[in-house]
């Protein structure tokens, strides 16, 4: 976990090769109970893709308005990286 701002960042892994992973965020620091989040991802799939020369970027999406603590699963074989604002 990091602080950005008034909000923090977290960069999550999941290693295992077949199985999401969900894990709990919520600072016992934090600011403010609400931000506003999104979650952005390389994947297993998006790294499979370029061994056949298909370059394609990561993939991020919006979590909303969000209420600490949230819940956040990250696919199989993947870096993640929460920001919340």
């Amino acid at each position: 976990m990091a602080t950005r701002g008034t909000g923090y960042v977290f960069m999550l892994f999941n290693l295992d090769p077949t199985n999401s992973v969900n894990v709990p965020i919520g600072p016992l620091t934090a600011n403010s109970t609400v931000y506003s989040g999104t979650v952005t991802t390389y994947s297993k799939a998006i790294y499979d893709m370029s061994q056949s020369f298909v370059w394609s970027g990561r993939t991020t999406s919006s979590l909303g308005n969000l209420t600490l603590p949230i819940m956040v699963t990250i696919p199989p074989w993947s870096m993640n990286v929460v920001t919340l604002q």
